[in-house]
């Protein structure tokens, strides 16, 4: 009879084990998830950027650095994690006479909106809102900013889904030349080295659910910080997890970028960036990975347009062209393999959006006729004059939007008060107060030190 009372003897052991090892565990990961929180390591492939759950990644919250292009430039993160200055969810303003009724434009984009090269007094949307709130009537402008470099469309409509709520009129920025690949997840990897934590519109629901590279991996992004550090340590040592790579430099990147190019049949000759032009050309002749990039990316902007709607928020799409696209540099595209249509992306926008109550703002015809303020690119970006252009350029439209409720105006050349007085740097490499938002709260600007500077690099990922 021995025997037969040491099998549950042995069972009980087997089941103390078991739950020892588990609950051993289970503590285990829930100190090192406490652990990673605390000491928060990079989790991300940019140090300056954090993971985010939702939109795939953001500005490092609070973040403040000076890059070194052709001066010091300072580029300062809000609480949110994005270029722009700190907004109240409910303002009230005075200036000069009594409360004026505040207007708030939002801004969803990429690299161009987060306008890393320029101060943030020269972007185009201060401006704007400089030039708005020139005007002496009942209205104060508020213009608030959530863009971010390497964001494609998907990214920009679901910023506006999660943070879009109090605005009058939302703006959608689209940059095409990189924006229809970023949108692609079949074209993962080739112009972007943070693919494995964009949301992507999932070609095989008929872009109507949000997918990813490595699905089940997200998943255990989104829900852990550990799990997070984990992989991307892993990332980082074996240079690859299911269909996330990771690149040392841009230059590997770029030329595993080019074999990617050469699967889809462009010849060596023919390789990146050659490919992203791809994108101007008909529908015929597009690579199957820009083909389903201009549908995600359709799909992205009309759930904008129909958010929007619901939301009874004006919207407008401001289509950015890429110098490339603009005369004479176009000429060289003639030698490319496929047909180039320059006001591709425009027209097709234009058209997708001609039953809706959106606004499309087209920046090709302005900046070609306008070629030698616009050129050259400021690494890859605008310059501090096409900013000006830009904002120059939007005030109109926006006025125009609001005519119909007696508020703004229809903008007009003797409405213009011209650009706004030139900002001239401090000794301490900072504006004056007031310089960046147009009122006289004192601001503290740190100079640059030897420890805060960032070289300036050339980016692709807008």
């Amino acid at each position: 009879m021995e025997p037969t009372s040491s099998v549950p003897s042995l069972r009980r052991k087997l089941l103390f084990a078991a739950i020892l090892a588990s609950v051993s565990l289970a503590v285990t990961l829930v100190v090192g998830e406490i652990i990673v929180r605390t000491v928060a390591p990079v989790t991300f492939n940019n140090h300056l950027r954090i993971y985010d759950p939702h939109l795939g990644w953001r500005a490092r919250p609070g973040m403040l650095l000076y890059r070194s292009l052709d001066r010091p430039v300072r580029f300062a993160a809000n609480r949110l994690g994005f270029r722009d200055r700190e907004h109240n969810s409910i303002q009230t303003v005075s200036r000069r006479s009594g409360a004026r009724k505040i207007r708030k434009i939002m801004i969803f984009g990429d690299s161009f909106t987060e306008a890393a090269q320029v101060e943030i007094y020269e972007t185009f949307w201060s401006i704007l809102k400089h030039r708005l709130n020139s005007r002496e009537d009942d209205v104060y402008w508020e213009v608030q900013v959530f863009a971010v470099g390497d964001w494609g469309t998907t990214q920009q409509w679901l910023a506006y889904r999660k943070y879009g709520r109090l605005a009058d009129l939302a703006i959608l920025q689209v940059f095409p030349l990189n924006d229809i690949v970023n949108n692609s997840i079949s074209a993962a990897n080739i112009a972007s080295s943070q693919d494995a934590f964009r949301p992507y519109l999932d070609p095989e629901t008929g872009y109507d659910k949000i997918t990813y590279l490595n699905p089940k991996t997200s998943w255990l992004r989104q829900r852990s910080s550990l799990a997070r550090f984990l992989i991307q340590l892993a990332i980082t040592k074996r240079g690859a997890w299911g269909r996330e790579e990771s690149y040392r430099n841009a230059k590997e990147r770029i030329a595993d970028s080019n074999r990617k190019a050469q699967a889809l049949g462009l010849a060596a000759e023919f390789e990146y960036p050659a490919i992203l032009y791809n994108t101007f050309s008909f529908k015929d002749e597009q690579f199957g990975p820009i083909d389903e990039g201009w549908q995600a990316t359709d799909r992205a902007i009309l759930r904008f347009a129909n958010a929007a709607k619901k939301r009874k928020d004006k919207a407008m799409v401001v289509v950015v062209p890429h110098i490339g696209q603009l005369q004479p540099v176009a000429k060289s595209l003639e030698e490319l393999p496929f047909s180039v249509h320059t006001d591709y992306a425009e027209k097709r926008i234009t058209s997708l959006l001609a039953d809706r109550d959106v606004s499309v703002v087209g920046m090709l015809d302005l900046f070609e006729a306008n070629f030698q303020t616009v050129s050259p690119y400021l690494k890859g970006h605008f310059n501090r004059a096409t900013h000006q252009l830009v904002a120059e350029a939007l005030e109109p439209e926006v006025r125009k939007l609001f005519v119909e409720e007696g508020e703004g105006g229809e903008a007009t050349g003797e409405d213009f008060v011209g650009p706004p007085a030139p900002v001239h740097l401090a000794d301490d490499g900072c504006p004056p107060p007031g310089a960046e938002d147009g009122d006289d709260t004192p601001r503290r600007c740190p100079a640059p030190d030897a420890g805060s500077t960032a070289q300036g690099q050339d980016d692709p990922e807008a």
